[in-house]
């Protein structure tokens, strides 16, 4: 596993991750469409809002600010974007922990080395199903 470099700065700073369900806008059912909503995403977001574990996830980065104030700011331009890009895509996105009824082993992992060995991981924890 490669090691986490911690990048230090002079003055306090601040940083937000937020995950998002993907979900179908008449069912409510999570939707496996990161790719599609991914595409729609504007070219000065893309950096900052990728593919989670599930392909019915997505995780939207905020840049390190000074500021609450500054934070919220950020986060609205990439909230507004990935909303507009799942619209797009004919989905919608969840704010919530944990989806009401659609499993999570039911879900297709994202195509990442990384992923590919979270999900062998999640497997052998809860049995193979």
């Amino acid at each position: 596993m490669q090691k986490f470099k911690f990048t230090s700065n002079p003055t306090p700073t601040v940083g937000v991750e937020i995950e998002m369900a993907l979900v179908d806008p008449e069912t409510g059912a999570l939707k496996s469409a990161i790719s599609d909503v991914l595409n729609k995403v504007p070219p000065e977001h893309r950096e900052k809002i990728k593919p989670e574990l599930m392909q019915c996830y997505v995780e939207v980065n905020s840049d390190t600010c000074n500021s609450i104030d500054a934070i919220e700011e950020d986060l609205r331009k990439k909230i507004l974007a990935i909303q507009s890009a799942a619209d797009e895509s004919g989905g919608g996105l969840y704010w919530t922990g944990t989806h009401p009824f659609s499993l999570w082993r039911d879900q297709t992992p994202s195509p990442s080395e990384r992923y590919a060995n979270c999900w062998i991981c999640c497997r052998i924890w809860v049995g193979n199903w």
